[in-house]
């Protein structure tokens, strides 16, 4: 009789204990959400003072810039709202988020970017760590490379790159 109420009793812990961990899990997928809703809003209220800002600057050379940051930020929202409707799936179209974030580094008139990516479906923690990467790539390839110059990034080929495992 002992054995069986302390078979019942671990039971009853262990449900309970599945209640608690679903409850959780459910409380922090609503924060997230929250958390993504917020950082977009955020995104949005930067980018309309961007633009008012570039509106009343008088210099070209700050406007450009401003087009440029604005640029930037467009392309953090459209990179964020990308991530925020994959993160229902396990997996994203890695071509077609990293074609979107290069998309928006293309507000330089002077500077073409032709991304050729093969399209594979990765985890969104490999995407959002790989976007991170070509994100620094051709920040700082589009900041020095030309030297102010009119040029064109052509991205890896499909034939030069070796299948991820």
């Amino acid at each position: 009789i002992g054995r069986t109420i302390e078979l019942k009793r671990r039971d009853e812990i262990a449900r309970t204990h599945r209640r608690e961990l679903a409850i959780e899990l459910r409380e922090r997928e609503v924060l997230f959400a929250e958390l993504r809703h917020r950082i977009a809003n955020q995104l949005h209220v930067a980018t309309g003072i961007l633009e008012v800002a570039r509106r009343r600057a008088t210099d070209p050379a700050t406007r450009g810039e401003l087009d440029r940051v604005i640029g930037r930020v467009a392309s953090m929202v459209s990179t964020n709202e990308q991530l925020s409707l994959a993160q229902l799936e396990s997996e994203i179209s890695l071509g077609v988020y990293l074609t979107r974030l290069c998309e928006g580094f293309a507000r330089d008139e002077r500077i073409e970017i032709v991304p050729r990516i093969q399209n594979t479906n990765v985890t969104l923690r490999t995407a959002v760590r790989l976007g991170l990467i070509v994100n620094e790539l051709v920040t700082n390839a589009i900041k020095h490379a030309f030297d102010g110059e009119q040029g064109r990034f052509p991205s890896i080929s499909p034939s030069h790159t070796r299948k991820a495992s």
